[in-house]
């Protein structure tokens, strides 16, 4: 599947259905990038295709490749698509900035506070066969989020739209992917937040990766799956 014209077989997306593959669709649709989606789907005989596994020894999704490069982990593509892509668009700050080391800063606590505890929950709350029942696990995890989300609430207290101010950028990319998973997840969040995930929600890109990254077959997996409510 492809996002515009052009030649989509210069960019491939090794994966779809996830949080972390919705990222890199996201970033792709934002940049108005042509691109092809491999259909590699998380515990599926897709996952197990000789040409994916040849370029992921880890089998591991999201996997980019393009531009002459081959890489997984959702953040560092969005980052490296970014800096890669300034002539498409200005979604990170000027290096050497300020407001690029926040930017950075507030990648990394997505990836880390956000995101991490998220998976946890799927991993234990959500596929007990495969990881095992952890039930003080997942709210140990549901509580770290809560407070760590109280990050995002802070920075937003004076109004702005964005976390950087006026202008959308990957930490808003970032973060969003992950309060959209754990609104998913029914947990609470603060009316701020919640609006401004919701105002990026309502972005173009952010409505064509949804289209991309959860096609119907997607979806059906999932909801086969146990604990499928608690994909994002």
């Amino acid at each position: 599947m492809t996002t515009e014209a052009g030649n989509p077989q210069s960019r491939r997306v090794w994966g779809l259905g996830t949080p972390r593959t919705f990222r890199v669709h996201w970033m792709l649709a934002e940049l108005g990038l042509p691109f092809e989606t491999r259909e590699i789907l998380p515990r599926h005989p897709s996952m197990h295709d000789a040409e994916f596994r040849s370029r992921s020894l880890r089998e591991k999704i999201p996997l980019y490749e393009g531009d002459g490069i081959v890489m997984g982990e959702s953040g560092a593509i969005v980052i490296w698509l970014a800096e890669a892509h300034l002539e498409r668009q200005i979604l990170i700050p000027p290096a050497a900035s300020a407001a690029r080391a926040t930017c950075i800063e507030l990648c990394f606590f997505a990836l880390s506070e956000l995101d991490s505890p998220l998976y946890t929950i799927r991993l234990h709350g959500g596929l007990p066969e495969i990881y095992g029942e952890a039930p003080t696990a997942v709210a140990a995890a549901r509580s770290y989020f809560a407070r760590m989300v109280t990050e995002i609430e802070r920075r937003l207290e004076d109004g702005r739209p964005h976390l950087l101010g006026d202008r959308f950028t990957i930490a808003d990319l970032m973060t969003v992917s992950c309060l959209k998973w754990a609104d998913r997840l029914h947990l609470p969040l603060a009316d701020a937040v919640q609006r401004y995930a919701n105002r990026a929600s309502q972005r173009p890109p952010f409505r064509s990766a949804v289209r991309t990254n959860y096609p119907p077959q997607a979806i059906e997996h999932m909801a086969g799956r146990t604990g499928a409510k608690n994909e994002a």
